[in-house]
């Protein structure tokens, strides 16, 4: 489950973006449409990953599993995120945004890790090699948030020629889990997730008529139910983003 301190950010969020979606909808004036499109990594801190095989009589956590995130391999599709982004001239320093967002992660199940729970029935509470029991667990067709945005912007540093914006947002995730347990394994599907949540922050620098480039950090958290050959899986993502991209305003 998501722990007391990241529930209590992600309501914040929800205060926040329900504020600004509010602002920005009563506005008047000209409206700016922007495209973006973008690439980059997505680290995903250690966490702990629950699988459950109720026929089995298994239930295990295994503790602070770390994950490779594969971002730019071509395993599935690379790292990227997609958003149109919407601001009027009334009230230019507020947007809102709908945003794709596709990243990756792979358990490192070569390494070793404490465990807890039962495995066939048997209690247990040791400590050894993922892969003795998991051979694989990723979501490598995407964690895929699909993310309602607002941000601040201001667009009028350096004569024009910068601006740095900061927002959130929250969104329902489409995540695709794939794993190998005890040598059984599945191709998994796409499944309807949590909700999730993100704080980002970038700067963007017009270079021709309507087109910018752009850099971008964030800090994604949801967590991810998959199904698993027999069984259920979850766990809790907590993600450090880097992007670079570019967009066009219409």
């Amino acid at each position: 489950m998501i722990c007391d301190t990241s529930s209590r950010t992600l309501r914040a969020v929800s205060v926040a973006l329900l504020a600004s979606l509010g602002v920005v909808a009563s506005a008047r004036g000209e409206v700016t449409h922007r495209l973006s499109v973008s690439t980059g990594v997505g680290l995903t801190a250690d966490a702990d990953l629950d699988i459950r095989q109720p026929e089995r009589g298994t239930s295990l956590v295994f503790r602070d599993v770390a994950f490779d995130d594969k971002s730019l391999a071509l395993v599935s599709a690379p790292y990227m995120a997609v958003r149109w982004t919407r601001w009027t001239d009334a009230r230019p320093r507020l947007a809102v945004s709908l945003e794709f967002l596709h990243f990756k992660i792979f358990a490192e199940t070569e390494r070793t890790y404490d465990v807890e729970g039962s495995f066939r029935g048997i209690r247990l509470a040791d400590r050894f090699p993922m892969n003795s029991v998991v051979q694989q667990y990723d979501v490598s067709n995407g964690v895929n948030m699909i993310l309602v945005n607002a941000a601040y912007r201001r667009d009028d540093l350096m004569g024009g020629r910068l601006e740095v914006y900061v927002g959130s947002g929250l969104g329902p995730t489409v995540p695709y889990t794939r794993a190998t347990i005890e040598g059984i394994g599945g191709d998994g599907h796409y499944e309807m997730g949590r909700i999730g949540g993100q704080v980002f922050g970038g700067a963007l620098w017009p270079v021709s008529g309507r087109w910018d480039l752009f850099v971008e950090g964030k800090w994604t958290r949801t967590t991810v139910d998959g199904s698993v050959p027999g069984g259920t899986s979850a766990a809790d993502l907590s993600t450090r983003h880097l992007t670079v991209g570019v967009g066009y305003r219409f």
